[in-house]
């Protein structure tokens, strides 16, 4: 199986570093509402694996994509986060829900805390550090909390008593504000036994759970299963996907942010020599790759905080206490664009680009004109390409254009011709 017919997303559950030892696949940050749909639309993947998604920034990834892409034929895992929660609603559709979570959510109850319903999507929700910090978590998982007070008290660390009032005081507290020192703060003011809060805050330091990451490994083994062996027919009952009118203006407004963003990185790359420097700045600064180098193994960090302010803080240090020379990272297009995105949008540069871009489609609107270079000659693209690369950029035209065209991240010439065409016309006009 190709790695690049494989789509993971992940965020703070886990990093791609790890993630890559157990399955060669392409990942991509925690999902949102319609990264589903532009996966299966541009791409043809035969596994997508939701792991991370968002909760309250924006909007969460859509059911109804979801089944759009299962109906396509590709195949959805969900584990750990957003994904056990999309799997356990979205199962008897053809989702394969992955690990302990999922079954737990499928359920409604996770042992051995049977006297409470198992729903909630704070119990696997944290705070995060941003993708320049490696999606760092800055809160304990609720239920990485209730594995990890559950396994304390088979173990003897604790008695039953103390891991139920635990696991309570946790619940109580915001998601964000979770971590096993507030809630042995709070465990100590509430008089619960010295003795087994002392063994139990020496316990975890080698012992906590991680139960999501356990299931995010659990998908990731279960994908690279599934896609060593030929498919197998569905046992899953099949549905009809309904195209209703909601799920149309979905997916224009999903288009037309994908276009707008396609748009203006191609104003970017209308630059040439700039568009590379600037690639380069976002792969390799010291606010993207360095970090996440130093951050390979920052458990330690978050055992002591519950902010991302302090989080931040603390990193730093551990930063400039820690760095080393970046090494190299082999990304996809995909990636690359969307690495290159965070970083524009960092600085602001991104609005400038999106204005060009929606003037210069205005423009070529209002002249009922729309580039499409495949009725050009072979003598108009030389000319065309004179024109750009000698009065545009100022430079000598490539020998291979082709291979320039790869760098500048389009898949073939034509996308290439349509770019400058579009660019040359619109100067024309004006």
């Amino acid at each position: 199986m190709n790695p690049q017919q494989i789509f993971i997303f992940t965020g703070p559950t886990i990093s791609p570093d790890i993630a890559q030892q157990h399955l060669d696949a392409v990942y991509l940050p925690p999902v949102r509402l319609g990264d589903v749909y532009r996966i299966s639309e541009l791409f043809e993947p035969c596994f997508v694996g939701i792991i991370d998604g968002y909760f309250n920034q924006v909007p969460a990834v859509w059911h109804k994509e979801i089944l759009q892409a299962i109906s396509q034929g590709i195949r959805l895992f969900g584990a750990s986060s957003m994904g056990a929660l999309r799997a356990a609603e979205l199962d008897q559709f053809g989702m394969t829900g992955c690990g302990e979570i999922y079954q737990a959510y499928k359920s409604g109850v996770l042992p051995p805390f049977t006297d409470e319903a198992f729903e909630d999507e704070d119990e696997v929700a944290v705070v995060h550090a941003p993708a320049e910090l490696g999606y760092l978590a800055a809160s304990d998982a609720m239920v990485n909390i209730r594995f990890t007070v559950a396994k304390a008290k088979q173990h003897r660390i604790i008695d039953q008593s103390t891991c139920r009032q635990l696991a309570k005081i946790a619940k109580k507290l915001f998601y964000a504000d979770r971590s096993y020192t507030r809630i042995l703060d709070i465990a100590r003011q509430e008089e619960l036994p010295e003795n087994q809060l002392k063994s139990f805050s020496e316990w975890i330091v080698q012992h906590s759970v991680n139960q999501k990451q356990l299931d995010a490994i659990c998908l990731l083994e279960q994908i690279k299963r599934c896609s060593s062996r030929p498919p197998t027919p569905s046992t899953m009952e099949s549905f009809a996907f309904e195209t209703t009118s909601q799920w149309q203006s979905a997916i224009e407004e999903i288009g037309q942010s994908q276009h707008i963003e396609n748009s203006a990185l191609n104003e970017l790359r209308l630059k040439g020599p700039e568009y590379f420097a600037v690639l380069e700045r976002a792969l390799h600064s010291p606010s993207s790759l360095q970090k996440r180098q130093a951050c390979k193994n920052p458990q330690h960090l978050t055992q002591y905080h519950s902010s991302p302010e302090k989080l931040n803080q603390l990193f730093s240090t551990y930063w400039h206490q820690n760095h080393d020379e970046p090494s190299g990272e082999t990304l996809s297009p995909m990636q690359q664009d969307q690495r290159l995105l965070r970083y524009l949008k960092q600085r602001d540069e991104l609005k400038p680009l999106e204005a060009k871009a929606k003037l210069k489609f205005e423009t070529l609107s209002r002249l009922k004109t729309k580039p499409h270079s495949p009725v050009l000659s072979d003598l108009d693209r030389l000319q065309l390409c004179d024109w750009y690369f000698s009065t545009q950029l100022d430079m000598e035209m490539p020998n291979q254009i082709e291979t320039y065209t790869q760098r500048l991240g389009f898949s073939d010439t034509e996308s290439f011709y349509d770019m400058i065409l579009g660019e040359y016309l619109y100067r024309t006009a004006n």
